[in-house]
């Protein structure tokens, strides 16, 4: 049913700046409706699978794991508990996943930047998605940079993932952030971060007789809040877009759309 999508598939006080504070277990919750194109050959457009629709709820753990020499973290992220329910044709249904209780690790600088997730496969393929969902990995984890109130800066929000050796995808936000200022987030106060950018993603399959290469761009904007006393992620709200390309023994092209809330379970 999911055709080409199974296949794609801490700062301190004010000003905003990021802190050198130890990172302590988090927990989140991750809500994504996702929208996902009909199926087509990029040459004919002619429709090989109809459109549907998903919507993925997630609570995750991220607790940290090791330190690396290049002063990088390695963090285990765990799945809690997860649902998935898909429309398809006006039809509801909610598919079984075998996520919770899986983990990965996610290897960042302290300031969020992923530079890799190791055992991403535990948490792709069948009954699992993650690989259809990889935008939850810079969700959790998007890495604003440091600005003064109402400055402009540009940092790529970028994730790459892997299945073992099989498959590499690698993912870039051009991001422009913006400083918004100090908004009440519940009891809380925070710095709104907001951004936005073209997002590529390249890939391809390795050692593999018949090479699979993996090609979308898009957009992708959001506002993440960070609370000033702490500079720890409270909310993500975001919302990207790509059109995504898989090229092999033949082609396969989609539009993918992701909106999507994470929140800090307090």
């Amino acid at each position: 049913m999911f055709g080409l999508v199974a296949m794609l598939v801490g700062w301190g006080c004010s000003p905003h700046h990021q802190s050198t504070e130890a990172i302590e277990t988090e927990r989140f919750s991750v809500h994504i409706e996702a929208h996902f194109g009909e199926l087509v050959d990029p040459e004919s457009q002619q429709s090989l699978q109809a459109a549907l629709d998903a919507d993925l709820s997630l609570n995750l753990t991220l607790t940290p794991a090791r330190t690396f020499r290049d002063g990088s973290l390695g963090r285990i992220l765990s799945v809690e508990s997860a649902a998935l329910r898909v429309s398809e044709g006006g039809t509801v249904r909610t598919l079984p996943l075998t996520l919770a209780g899986r983990t990965a690790e996610l290897r960042t600088f302290p300031s969020g930047e992923i530079l890799d997730i190791s055992w991403g496969h535990r948490l792709a393929g069948l009954g699992r998605y993650m690989d259809v969902f990889e935008v939850v990995f810079p969700a959790i984890s998007p890495a604003p940079p440091s600005l003064d109130e109402g400055k402009e800066a540009r940092r790529r929000i970028i994730w790459p993932f892997r299945d073992h050796g099989a498959l590499r995808w690698d993912n870039a936000v051009e991001a422009t952030w913006t400083n918004q200022g100090v908004q009440p987030v519940g009891e809380e106060q925070a710095w709104q971060l907001h951004y936005e950018g073209p997002w590529v993603l390249k890939g391809q399959t390795r050692n593999t007789r018949t090479p699979v290469a993996y090609r979308a761009e898009g957009q992708g904007a959001g506002t993440v809040e960070v609370e000033v006393s702490s500079g720890r992620l409270l909310a993500h709200n975001f919302e990207w877009s790509r059109t995504a390309v898989v090229s092999g023994a033949r082609a396969l092209q989609q539009t993918q759309v992701f909106v999507g809330t994470v929140e800090r379970i307090r």
